[in-house]
């Protein structure tokens, strides 16, 4: 059942996004992209929870064509199956989409944005317990720019650079994970004050 998988999976159906939105399912395509072709009991220990409550979830991801069975194995006296991500890079499509899909992009980004919020919490309890060194694991940056036509088309492209130059790293005795959420949207026209 293994195949090569292309470098690029594009999101381009609301089904897709729907599968996505959930911060759990978030999670386990995170878990894919660390661990490779993996069981849903390998996944469920890399993410700390119960193998039974990731099924359904991991169900949900091969329908959608995120998630792919890549082969069985024995597992004791039973045979698991053994996913991995249909694509190394997920992208979403925006163009031309329907009312449908923009809803659901929506959705997901909301979701997203609550799984950091989330992140961003734990990641200050933790720091705030620990009494060692001026270590900082958090940073939080907004701010509004004035960009040209040709600056904005450029900028995913830099962003995803960014996040391939940090994905690509190998892994390092001590390495720690870090959740890395960027937000980027053009703002309506500013009205002069008058």
């Amino acid at each position: 059942m293994s195949r090569g998988r292309p470098r690029t999976l594009t999101i381009r159906t609301p089904r897709q996004l729907r599968a996505l939105r959930t911060p759990v399912r978030q999670e386990i395509v995170g878990a894919f992209r660390r661990l490779g072709a993996s069981s849903v009991k390998e996944i469920a220990a890399e993410i700390g929870r119960a193998p039974e409550t990731l099924y359904y979830h991991v169900h949900e991801l091969v329908k959608a064509g995120i998630v792919r069975e890549k082969s069985r194995r024995p597992a004791g006296k039973r045979v698991e199956a053994v996913y991995e991500l249909t694509a190394t890079r997920i992208i979403i499509d925006h163009r031309g989409r329907s009312k449908a899909f923009l809803s659901a992009l929506a959705d997901l980004y909301r979701a997203t944005l609550r799984s950091a919020e989330r992140e961003l919490a734990r990641a200050l309890e933790q720091e705030q317990k620990r009494k060692r060194g001026p270590r900082r694991s958090t940073a939080v940056m907004r701010l509004t720019v004035r960009l040209s036509s040709e600056s904005a088309q450029r900028l995913p492209g830099l962003l995803q650079e960014v996040v391939d130059s940090l994905t690509d790293e190998k892994e390092e005795a001590g390495a720690r994970d870090y959740s890395l959420t960027v937000a980027v949207a053009e703002l309506p026209e500013r009205r002069d004050a008058v």
